[in-house]
C-alpha cells in the first residue's frame, strides 16, 4: 500500500480581511502545527519566487485578475497543483454591488473597472487551470462545478483562541450591532427603516453600533448611532468583544449572489455571545433554528418585531445567545473539520 505524502503547499491569501483568515490562514496553519504538514504562506521569507519554486502545492484564494493566469498557468506545466478557494460566488456579483472588480494598466498606471462578464470569463479560467477548487457552502459547489469536476466543500470554522477572553457584561442599554464589509451596501437597506422604528420607540434605551468601511451617516442619514472604524482581521474580535453587542443583525438581500453566501459572520458573532438575528434567506436559513438559536426576518415588520421582543426580554437575548454558542461549538469548529482540509491537500 502506497503512503501518500502531504504536498508542500504555500498558503497564498488575498489581503488581511475574515475570509483570508478563515478559508487560507487558519486551516494551514492548524494543519502545519497538528501534522507539521509542510506548509509556508507567502511573504515568510524574502524571496517570494523562492517559495514558488518549494512548493508542489499552490493554495490561492479568490483568483481573478487577469494579469495573473499566465503566471499560475506557467507554474501549472510544471507540474505543480492548484487548490483555489472560494467563499462567495465571483460569478454572479450584482450590479448593484459597491465592490468592482480593478484593473491596472502597467503602462499609464491608470486604474480602470473590470466589465462583470470580463471577470466571469477569467473566473471560469482559473477554475479550469485549478486541480481542486474548496468552497464554503453546497450552493458555491453546485455553482463552480458547472466550470470544474473536482469541488470540495469544507465550512468556515472557528477555534477555542477566538472565544471571548473576557466574561460577557451586562449593559446599561440594549446594544444593537451591524458589522460587515463595503460589500454589504446593499443589503443594509432591508434595516434602515426598522432601525429608524426601533430608535423612535426605544429611545435611549438602545444603543445602535456600526462598524465596517462604509460612510455610514450618508447610508443612515436620519439615525442616531455609534460608528466604529473597519481594522484588520486580527484586531476584529477584540474591536467586537470591546463593543460588547447584546444583539447583532445579519440583513442580506433575497438575490442569487447571497444565495451562496457562508454563515460567518453568525459564526463570529455567536462566539462573542451576541443573539443574531437575520435574514431568512441564503446561509442563515440554512443555519438557524428561528426562534431556538437565532431569529430570521422576511420583512420591516419581522425585523421591528422580532428585535423588539429581544430588547424587551433580556433573558431570550441570552438564551439565543447561547444556544447558538451551542450550534457552533457542536458544528463549527475547526478540531471537526481539520481533517477535510487534511484530505484536500493529499489530493
Amino acid at each position: 500500500m502506497l503512503i501518500r505524502q502531504p504536498l508542500k503547499t504555500l498558503g497564498i491569501p488575498i489581503d488581511d480581511s475574515a475570509t483570508s483568515y478563515h478559508r487560507v490562514v487558519q486551516p494551514l496553519y492548524f494543519l502545519r502545527e497538528k501534522y507539521n504538514a509542510p506548509i509556508e504562506f507567502l511573504g515568510e521569507r524574502e524571496d517570494q519566487l523562492e517559495q514558488y519554486d518549494w512548493a508542489d502545492a499552490l493554495y490561492i484564494q479568490c483568483l481573478y485578475a487577469p494579469g495573473a493566469y499566465q503566471f499560475y498557468a506557467d507554474y501549472k506545466k510544471q507540474g505543480k497543483k492548484i487548490f483555489l478557494d472560494f467563499d462567495d460566488d465571483y460569478i454572479n456579483i450584482p450590479e448593484d454591488s459597491p465592490e468592482k472588480t480593478q484593473v491596472i494598466d502597467y503602462k499609464t498606471g491608470e486604474t480602470h473597472e473590470f466589465p462583470a462578464e470580463m471577470r466571469t470569463m477569467f473566473v471560469k479560467q482559473f477554475c479550469q487551470l485549478a486541480d481542486v477548487i474548496v468552497v464554503t457552502t453546497e450552493s458555491l459547489k453546485k455553482l463552480y462545478s458547472t466550470v470544474s469536476k473536482n469541488v470540495v466543500v469544507i465550512p468556515n470554522c472557528v477555534t477555542e483562541d477566538m472565544f471571548r477572553d473576557r466574561e460577557k457584561k451586562k449593559n446599561e442599554t440594549t446594544k444593537i450591532l451591524w458589522s460587515g464589509s463595503a460589500s454589504h451596501l446593499p443589503d443594509l437597506a432591508l434595516i434602515r427603516q426598522p432601525l429608524l422604528d426601533l430608535k423612535a420607540k426605544y429611545g435611549s434605551k438602545i444603543e445602535i453600533s456600526l462598524q465596517g468601511p462604509l460612510n455610514f451617516s450618508e447610508v443612515f442619514p436620519d439615525l442616531d448611532f455609534v460608528g466604529y472604524p473597519s481594522v484588520p482581521f486580527d484586531q476584529y474580535l477584540n474591536l467586537i468583544q470591546d463593543i460588547n453587542p447584546d444583539i447583532a443583525l445579519g440583513p442580506l438581500k433575497a438575490n442569487l449572489f447571497n444565495a451562496s453566501k457562508s454563515n460567518l459572520k453568525f459564526l463570529q458573532m455567536s462566539i462573542m455571545e451576541a443573539a443574531f438575528v437575520g435574514s431568512s434567506c441564503g446561509p442563515y436559513l440554512e443555519t438557524i433554528d428561528d426562534g431556538i438559536d437565532g431569529m430570521l426576518c422576511s420583512s420591516d415588520e419581522d425585523w421591528v418585531s422580532k428585535i423588539s421582543k429581544l430588547i424587551d426580554t433580556p433573558a431570550l437575548v441570552n438564551k439565543l445567545a447561547q444556544s447558538a454558542f451551542k450550534t457552533v461549538k457542536a458544528k463549527y469548529m475547526l478540531d471537526h473539520h481539520l481533517n477535510r482540509w487534511q484530505q484536500a491537500l493529499m489530493r
